[in-house]
């Protein structure tokens, strides 16, 4: 079953999910990791330190800072993939101004 997203014709939920992933990382931002560190309790440690903002965790210690950008965006993408091979459809992508539509 072909998929359509940002004006493109995917023919698989992997190359679509990719090309999703790629968007939605691109797009998503500091102020968006600082407001999932709120949701999470207003901190986020690492090695055992205790972190409050995304920059400040993007400084002092760069690894964590992409771990939980990864885990978040992840996150986002496994939800449209399962709203995808629900049929969920047209479903709309976070952070974008893209949905992944089929025929």
């Amino acid at each position: 079953m072909p998929y359509w997203y940002q004006g493109e014709e995917f023919e698989g939920v992997d190359a679509l999910m990719e090309a999703v992933r790629l968007d939605v990382d691109g797009y998503f931002g500091d102020s968006d990791l600082d407001a999932a560190i709120m949701q999470r309790g207003g901190k986020f440690v690492a090695d055992g330190v205790e972190y409050r903002t995304a920059v400040s965790l993007k400084r002092g210690n760069p690894s964590a800072y992409r771990m939980l950008r990864d885990e978040i965006v992840g996150g986002i993408v496994d939800r449209l993939r399962g709203e995808v091979e629900l049929g969920e459809l047209p479903a709309e992508v976070p952070y974008t101004s893209g949905t992944i539509e089929s025929d």
